[in-house]
């Protein structure tokens, strides 16, 4: 007889002998029926809770190492201590103290021995009658125990009471005995799923416990009902664990998962596709850097159905999933790619290119980077290689590896990208500079109008990438492949040019005015000095922005590499550029002076450089600073598979702590929604005073360290952001005049900030800004000095020339849709969801004047408004197709759009003002302006318009403030505070914004730096 089950007896003999209540039966006669290998017996199941209980109290009592190493190791040293338990409660009960190695706690006293006795207490009682039936003199059926019943209920109660990792379960080892059980098996299964839902903690403590080996044997179960709930234990456990790939592949448990995974499975739940989405996370995790495993799934079945569910439009996460389990399966694995390519998988995989998610969107690139580099490099993978749309759409994941494997092709490309710089610069150097470029004698050289040149020019534009990770990443390789050239074969021709392109960029750095805002024939040109330089070549078709980098171009030729810092641009064509700034409107007013159609400030001499100090720019979450001392290698390890695997390992079943009532970030956002409603409602009765009362009245002037030219409230922090003619955003804290933060939003040189804005205000706010090379931005944080940081940012306008002058990038943001509309000197408005990272509607300007303001209705969200350079006013709505987009278009004003608003509440009238001092108000019903008012008879400078109250006020060029209502009453007139070095007529007016509740309107002149703060 087994070790356990003798001492079980003699547990049932103990209890015989200590029970102080009085029986009829002996310790001779005692003898409980059934068998102890039996569970459904009598004595089976007692000597079943036996072994539940003396783990549990050796697990609650033990320290964990010790536990595994006595409980879980081995099974006869682990039946010894469980013994070794009950001797020490009997021998202490007779003044015995009983000894072990090692030594562990006293249990004697632990309150789960009072449970066995329970236990035992109910056999006893129904045992006559067992024996009776036994003996065949009555029948009667055993009343099973209840105590794993009444476990899995105490144990379902702790999931309930907010469980924490310093307070784990008492009850696990018991579940785990009762997963043993049909009876109770689903019951602790979805318990368990529970528990593991909890976090990594809660998953090794399950796996240390000694889990494992009863949910590897449960795969063998062909119960439907168990399906949803064993993926669902799985998943935790490959999130946390994937060394558990070796008891898959025993018995081939893998096979249940990918049989789930079949469309054609049936599963007993109504989110079917999240369990295929776990299961192909399951199998992506089984097949990860593990060939054995990559061969069990190979299998055409498989990848038809991971390809089927890239179509499943209801479910992202099985279409991120389908994409990452095809990227392992196939991953330097060449059988797995070809049966993909007779799956068509690649042009499958393609199709997910413009998919509304993002990660789904990176999954898809994730896999065909990972399909590149079949060995044997046929006619078939060339061309399937070579002709994939997403190659030249594609972030800059996909082109590591594509570099590495075609180098040669990309090291001929990066090298007549160099002669083209080359003669680029030769041009600019040159005495007949301001002509036309002659045509560059290479055009159609070896990678012209390839792939391969197309993807070296996206990885240079990656390079300066205004996302830090993304730029960093393609700098990478950027340098790699540069270095590569001046060590390859044509490593002669690649110095020759590298050391002319140094000279004549030397030659063009010392000519160029230090005041990149003095010319605009001057704007393209590289604007950091020769140690900061690069020679990433660039051509005209791509974005000739301010190309930065993170390292000298001096440090690494030391080292025979292209530099990975500095700031390149691609200079541009003198002739084309002044043509782009003296434009005049394709109108019927064309011959209109070109003053009226140019920017009021343009003739504004900003502050010099001597006086700017540069603030620190944001970096984004997690960003680690490349070492530019270390040698750049490719291809770089991807680390998305890893990011996605962290869903898994969140909870799922709970929802998300700013949603559980009681929790800090829920009261903390109950009490925001609170505080908003009462400033709404405090504010209401103002409103109707601000149409009527003199607003004149200065309550604070705040001292920007620069030049402010944009201003914006938020709506219920008493927070104001204020960019200046450059690059810096400071946060004030208006109510306490103190500065809370002062970053860069990292536009480069030769462009500003055009834009502003706090979206999401009614919960934790962020800032968006838009500067004139077109590029968007998002920050959080950004009220922090030290915890500021990127949220996103990318080109919303890749063809905008960067430039402090004409209208650059003007936006507007869309809180009920969640879309910024994003137009300037082009001429489309483009609209970006910012939820889905993708621009969702290109819509023409149908004019060829630049678009100089934006706003858009805030209820609806379909129409929008744009005022332009030629003083058209025209109305667009998103509904329509995007060449019909325009369903009005007024053309009363004569000049320059100064700014044109739509009000948020009120009445919701729609004001413009153009330079020339007129103010018109629209009705979208009507075909002509409702009201004009000649606010002045100077340059109108600004338009501010208060989001509810009915006034509006104007910024002059003789530094006035003059806000009138709506009615066109004029109300007042205000000089903001000017520096003594300027008198007050010479100052004119940059910036004026109204906070969107309060009566608080905020003013700034030029050449002073001080921020105006005035109410009425």
């Amino acid at each position: 007889m087994h070790l356990s089950n003798i001492m079980a007896i003699i547990a049932l003999r103990y209890f015989i002998l200590q029970n102080p209540l009085h029986t009829n039966i002996s310790i001779d006669d005692f003898r409980v029926p059934g068998r102890l290998q039996d569970r459904r017996s009598p004595l089976g199941e007692l000597n079943w809770i036996f072994t539940a209980i003396t783990d549990t109290i050796a697990w609650n009592t033990l320290p964990r190492p010790l536990f595994k190493k006595l409980f879980r190791q081995d099974l006869m040293v682990a039946a010894l201590f469980r013994n070794f338990l009950l001797a020490e409660r009997i021998m202490r009960a007779h003044e015995c103290h009983p000894i072990s190695s090692p030594k562990l706690p006293e249990t004697h006293t632990h309150p789960l021995w009072q449970s066995w006795d329970l236990a035992i207490e109910m056999v006893l009682a129904q045992l006559p009658a067992l024996i009776e039936h036994e003996e065949g003199k009555r029948h009667y059926d055993y009343q099973h125990s209840s105590f794993f019943a009444e476990q899995l209920t105490a144990f379902e109660v702790y999931l309930s009471s907010g469980p924490t990792e310093k307070n784990p379960p008492d009850q696990l080892p018991i579940v785990l005995q009762v997963l043993l059980s049909q009876a109770h098996r689903l019951r602790a299964l979805i318990l368990l799923s529970k528990f593991l839902d909890l976090g990594p903690w809660a998953v090794h403590l399950a796996l240390s416990i000694g889990i494992f080996p009863y949910v590897v044997k449960l795969l063998q179960s062909t119960a439907q009902e168990l399906k949803p709930v064993m993926v669902f234990i799985w998943a935790r456990i490959m999130a946390v664990d994937h060394t558990v790939q070796n008891d898959l592949l025993k018995d081939n448990g893998i096979h249940y998962f990918i049989t789930i995974l079949s469309p054609a499975s049936p599963i007993p739940v109504g989110n079917a596709s999240e369990h295929r989405a776990m299961c192909a996370f399951i199998v992506a995790i089984f097949c990860k850097y593990y060939p054995q495993g990559q061969n069990v799934c190979l299998a055409p079945e498989l990848f038809e159905a991971c390809l089927t569910h890239l179509m499943d439009v209801e479910n992202p996460l099985l279409r991120q999933w389908s994409c990452l389990c095809l990227s392992m399966l196939w991953l330097d694995f060449p059988e797995a790619k070809w049966v993909g390519i007779r799956c068509s998988a690649p042009s499958r995989l393609c199709e997910l290119t413009l998919d509304p998610v993002p990660e789904v969107r990176a999954a898809m690139l994730h896999a065909l980077t990972s399909f590149i580099g079949i060995p044997e490099l046929t006619d078939q993978v060339a061309q399937i290689e070579e002709s994939w749309p997403s190659l030249q759409k594609g972030a800059a994941s996909f082109p590591l590896d594509f570099v590495k494997r075609c180098q040669g092709k990309f090291l001929v490309a990066a090298y007549e990208q160099l002669l083209e710089e080359r003669h680029i610069l030769l041009h600019q150097t040159s005495s007949n500079k301001h002509s036309q470029m002659p045509p560059f004698p290479y055009e159609n050289g070896v990678s012209y109008n390839t792939i391969f040149g197309s993807i070296w020019k996206l990885v240079l534009m990656l390079s300066v990438d205004p996302h830090p990770e993304v730029a960093r990443d393609a700098g990478i390789i950027v340098d790699y492949i540069h270095k590569s050239l001046l060590e390859s074969p044509m490593k002669t021709l690649a110095k020759t040019a590298k050391d002319e392109i140094l000279k004549l960029y030397s030659r063009v750095h010392v000519n160029k005015p230090r005041r990149a805002e003095q010319a605009d024939l001057n704007r393209s040109l590289p604007v950091l000095p020769p140690a900061q330089s690069t020679l990433a070549p660039k051509t005209e078709g791509y974005l000739s922005l301010s190309f930065r980098r993170t390292a000298s171009v001096a440090a690494s030729l030391k080292n025979l590499a292209f530099g990975s810092g500095g700031n390149n641009e691609r200079p541009q064509s003198p002739v084309k550029s002044a043509s782009v700034k003296h434009r005049v409107p394709i109108t019927p007013r064309g011959r209109a002076p070109a003053e009226w159609t140019r920017p009021p400030e343009v003739n504004d001499q900003p502050a010099t450089s001597g006086s700017y100090r540069q603030a620190r720019i944001p970096l984004s979450r997690g960003f680690q600073q490349r070492d530019i001392t270390s040698i750049p290698t490719i291809p770089l390890e991807s680390k998305f598979l890893d990011w996605s695997t962290e869903y898994f390992r969140e909870p799922q079943m709970k929802p998300n702590e700013s949603d559980e009532p009681g929790s800090a970030d829920y009261n903390e956002r109950l009490w925001r929604r609170s505080r908003n409603e009462k400033i709404i409602t405090d504010t209401q009765p103002l409103k109707e005073r601000a149409g009527t009362s003199r607003w004149d009245t200065s309550t604070a002037l705040l001292s920007n360290p620069t030049q402010p030219t944009k201003m914006c409230f938020h709506q219920f922090e008493d927070h104001i952001a204020v960019a200046d003619d450059r690059d810096t955003v400071c946060i004030w804290d208006w109510q306490n005049h103190a500065r809370l933060s002062r970053f860069s939003n990292g536009n480069p040189l030769g462009s500003k900030i055009n834009e502003i804005r706090f979206i999401n205000e009614d919960d934790q706010a962020l800032l968006m800004t838009g500067s004139s090379d077109g590029v968007l931005k998002i920050f959080r944080k950004y009220e922090s000095k030290s915890e500021v940081e990127i949220v996103t940012a990318f080109h919303a306008l890749p063809d905008l020339i960067p430039s402090n002058k004409n209208a650059g990038l003007v936006f507007d943001w869309q809180q009920g849709q969640g879309k910024a509309l994003v137009a300037g000197d082009v001429k489309v408005i483009r609209v970006w969801n910012a939820a889905t990272e993708v621009c969702t509607n290109d819509i023409s300007a149908r004019s060829g004047s630049c678009i100089t303001s934006l706003t858009s209705d805030q209820v609806a969200g379909n129409i929008f408004i744009a005022g332009f350079g030629d003083g058209a006013v025209r109305v667009f709505d998103q509904r329509l197709k995007p060449t019909t987009a325009m369903v009005k278009v007024w053309r009363e004003h004569k000049q320059w759009i100064t700014n044109i608003h739509m009000q948020r509440g009120g009445v919701r009238e729609l004001i413009s003002g153009s330079r020339n001092g007129e103010v018109r108000l629209w009705d979208l019903r009507m075909d002509t302006s409702i009201d004009i008012i000649h606010a002045t008879r100077d340059t109108l400078r600004t338009l501010a318009v208060h989001e509810h109250a009915p006034v509006f006020t104007i910024g002059t060029n003789r530094h006035e403030v003059k806000t009138f209502n709506t009615d066109g009453t004029y109300l007042s007139t205000y000089e903001p505070h000017a520096s003594f070095l300027h008198s007050n007529r010479s100052s004119p007016i940059m910036s004026t914004a109204f906070h969107p509740h309060r009566t608080l309107l905020a003013c700034a002149a030029l050449n002073d730096n001080h921020i105006n703060l005035v109410s009425c």
